[in-house]
């Protein structure tokens, strides 16, 4: 797939599920989800992770680091 994309000029998001399926049978419509960018970004909800949740709790801690050293 990776191989495909690149000769082809294409993001793995951009595939439809009739070429992912051409792949493999397997894919389904959850593929496509999965292959979304921000889904990826999402799923990296770990400490330090990029996902919303996580950016969110990071700046939050931060600005009370910055706070006490400011204090």
């Amino acid at each position: 797939m990776v191989i495909y994309c690149l000769e082809n000029k294409k993001n793995l998001e951009d595939l439809t599920l009739s070429k992912l399926k051409s792949f493999h049978k397997n894919f389904s419509e959850k593929t496509l989800e999965i292959l979304k960018p921000q889904t990826a970004i999402e799923a990296k909800d770990s400490v330090g992770g990029t996902s919303l949740k996580s950016v969110k709790e990071s700046i939050q801690k931060a600005k009370k680091i910055l706070k006490q050293n400011n204090d």
